[in-house]
Parts: C-alpha cells; sequence; structure tokens
C-alpha cells in the first residue's frame, strides 16, 4: 500500500508507503518508454512507515510510473507531473 501526496505534482512529491515488516526495498521511477528516471529506494527498509521524496526538477511534464518491490510484494501507482 502507498500512496503519493500531491498528485499532481510540481517538481516534488512524498511517495509513502507501507510494508509489513524489515525488507529489502527498491523504489524506482519509470518514464512511458521503460526508461528508469529515478531510483528513490535500493536498501533495507524498516517495517512500517517509510517515505520518499521525488525532486522532478528537469523532467518534462507527463506521466511517470513508480515501482515499489518490497521483499516478494510488488505494486505500481502513476504520478502525474505538471509544470
Amino acid at each position: 500500500l502507498y500512496n503519493c501526496v500531491p498528485n499532481p505534482f510540481n517538481p516534488r512529491t512524498v511517495i509513502d508507503y507501507y510494508i509489513p515488516q524489515d525488507a529489502q526495498v527498491r523504489l524506482t521511477i519509470h518514464d512511458l518508454r521503460g526508461e528508469t528516471v529515478a531510483t528513490l529506494v535500493d536498501g533495507p527498509r524498516p517495517g512500517g512507515r517509510n517515505q520518499a521524496e521525488f525532486n522532478a526538477m528537469g523532467l518534462p511534464s507527463g506521466v511517470y510510473l513508480s515501482s515499489l518491490t518490497a521483499g516478494k510484494s510488488r505494486a505500481t501507482g502513476k504520478l502525474v507531473l505538471i509544470e
């Protein structure tokens, strides 16, 4: 379970996510071509509520996809950057 606030955003947003127990977490942002534009988290995180900030300064307006992997769980979300 995770949420991005604000969404749409310009140029920063915070992604809140919850993991039930300590896990290896990878949180990446991709453009619609599938290119990774940012890696926000890549390592161990404690169970519970966590946050990561996405600063899209320099990226064009548009739709981006977030990909969260925590242990064996995966989730994706849509982010909208508006200049």
